[in-house]
């Protein structure tokens, strides 16, 4: 530690926390102005979107800045996270974190604010169901705390590799997160100091070489733990040890394993019937598969009892959506059902003659499909007659 460091750990520590309780509190009110801001895009370009004819330019424009406030949304939630963390009161929001999402948004951050073009990152083995039991707003500044030290270890340009895996330690379940450099490595007599509160091997008095030390308390915080391997000459790799949630994504609160819902999604597009059956399968859901109308009665009375939601295409050659959502009404009327269509929501409700319990643009943004699904499935048929909303 320098002697810069030094007189400002000894002379100022209450000083320092002042100003980052400040700089917290500063973040936290930009971040909730911009929170509303978000959403008053996000709601008025979806009204948009959903008045407009599907792939013209005007309709994917609107679905570009939907897909942006989406981004916007997540990030502005972590910042407020953080910034209530950072604000000395101790508290933490711990909840269940998608592990691939936080990762992810630290990925880009790093890429647009100090991690050039000569720095390659490559996230691999994403486990997409993986909840963690974490506060994400330190968790972002945890792998952004671990980038930021990469990146200063490889000044001539290299790669930082993230992958994730499970491990059982003690009988608790861990996703383990590795993130790995290709840099100059870490030197033994370092690597033994390296997480002391103060020390700090840049000698131009920037950091106050508390990265590595904050790290390793918050991860702690939560159960988990830190662990390093490197060798000079061949970079540096870092474990971070999270616990697993219980719970699966998409899981409702209270579900057992033996009572996973079965979705029926019915697309004659092959690729929207996959990327639809990849959404409800990554959150926990089983699903059954038809390509058109009449392998979708088939299987929905092959199933009956056993099917808890049905996601149906409008418009398909043969038996359509609407002639699919009559005849499964008529088996069950209390049957629930997504329609999903590139047209308008207003066009698909008046295009039925009966309803459905929920409807999702096309092309299908995965969390919104997934909201308006626990919605329904939270929803009791008999309470409420079926309509398309």
């Amino acid at each position: 530690m320098t002697n810069q460091n030094k007189d400002l750990a000894q002379s100022h520590p209450e000083g320092e926390r002042t100003q980052i309780e400040l700089m917290a509190g500063m973040a936290g009110s930009i971040a909730h102005d911009f929170s509303n801001w978000v959403g008053i895009i996000a709601g008025h370009a979806s009204s948009i979107a959903e008045n407009l004819i599907p792939n013209t330019r005007a309709h994917r424009e609107a679905m570009a800045i939907l897909e942006a406030t989406k981004h916007a949304g997540g990030l502005t939630k972590r910042l407020l996270s953080f910034a209530r963390s950072a604000k000395g009161s101790g508290e933490q929001l711990i909840e269940d974190v998608p592990l691939q999402e936080v990762v992810e948004d630290a990925i880009a951050i790093a890429r647009e604010t100090f991690a050039g073009g000569e720095i390659r990152f490559h996230f691999r083995n994403r486990r997409k169901t993986d909840l963690v039991r974490i506060d994400a707003g330190q968790f972002l500044e945890v792998l952004l705390n671990l980038f930021r030290n990469a990146v200063d270890a490889m000044p001539d340009g290299g790669s930082i590799t993230i992958d994730a895996s499970l491990r059982h330690v003690e009988e608790r379940e861990y996703v383990v997160l590795r993130v790995r450099d290709t840099g100059v490595g870490i030197p033994p007599d370092v690597r033994k100091r390296m997480f002391e509160p103060f020390f700090s091997t840049k000698g131009d008095g920037a950091s106050l070489g508390l990265g590595l030390t904050v790290v390793q308390n918050v991860v702690e915080s939560w159960g988990g733990t830190l662990k390093v391997r490197s060798t000079p000459g061949h970079g540096a790799s870092f474990r971070v040890f999270l616990p697993k949630a219980k719970t699966r994504k998409g899981a409702r609160p209270g579900t057992r394993e033996h009572e996973i819902e079965t979705v029926l999604i019915v697309d004659d597009d092959e690729e929207c019937l996959a990327r639809i059956e990849e959404i409800f399968s990554e959150a926990g859901y089983r699903t059954l598969t038809a390509k058109n109308g009449e392998d979708a009665l088939e299987l929905f009375r092959a199933n009956t009892g056993r099917i808890n939601l049905a996601v149906i295409d409008l418009v398909m050659p043969g038996t359509d959506g609407k002639q699919v959502v009559a005849q499964i009404l008529d088996t069950d009327p209390t049957a629930q059902i997504i329609m999903t269509s590139g047209f308008s929501r207003d066009y698909v409700r008046g295009y039925l003659e009966v309803g459905a319990w929920g409807f999702a643009q096309k092309p299908v943004d995965p969390e919104r499909l997934l909201s308006t699904a626990r919605r329904i499935l939270g929803q009791s048929p008999a309470a409420t007659s079926p309509r398309t909303g």
